[in-house]
């Protein structure tokens, strides 16, 4: 059976969810009356899992998110919650929630965010969706207009007074 809200990763990520509203199984999470963005509160959901523990599970100090054999987390995980199996997918989306991989091998993924820990689910909300380069090209588009627009104004408005 697939979990309550299973969708393709996407720019609607950033969303979030009031906390207290997902019930079941996360217990410490619920307890809060906080939001969490819907990506975060997936990885929690996944954490938490016992069904999920030989595929993610957290890191020795309790503060980085392991996954053993990405392949079989890919297979087995990732479409229980996404509407695709791809790993890659998965961990730019880690990486846009500003998580980072701290392991080396090849074989082993490691991620990890200050503010994501086992022991203190309150730091979680802290945790925001960066800008997308895209979203950031159409901004700084957008300034780009709106500059020359003023300085078509004030042209506009120098010429008039020389009229």
């Amino acid at each position: 059976s697939r979990p309550a809200g299973r969708e393709e990763m996407s720019e609607d990520e950033d969303r979030v969810v009031p906390v207290a509203a997902t019930g079941g199984a996360d217990a410490s999470v619920s307890d809060s009356s906080s939001t969490l963005p819907f990506f975060v509160l997936k990885i929690v959901k996944m954490l938490e899992s016992p069904e999920h523990c030989k595929w993610i599970h957290w890191g020795a100090s309790d503060t980085s998110i392991v996954v053993p054999d990405p392949v079989s987390f890919a297979e087995n995980v990732i479409p229980q919650y996404f509407k695709h199996s791809n790993f890659a997918s998965f961990v730019r989306q880690l990486n846009l929630y500003g998580f980072h991989k701290t392991s080396m091998d090849p074989d082993r993924s490691e991620f990890q965010n200050k503010y994501f820990t086992k022991h203190d689910p309150e730091l979680r909300k802290l945790i925001k969706r960066k800008a997308t380069d895209k979203s950031n090209s159409q901004q700084s588009q957008g300034q780009q207009n709106k500059k020359q627009a003023l300085a078509s104004q004030q042209q506009q408005q120098h010429q008039l007074g020389q009229g």
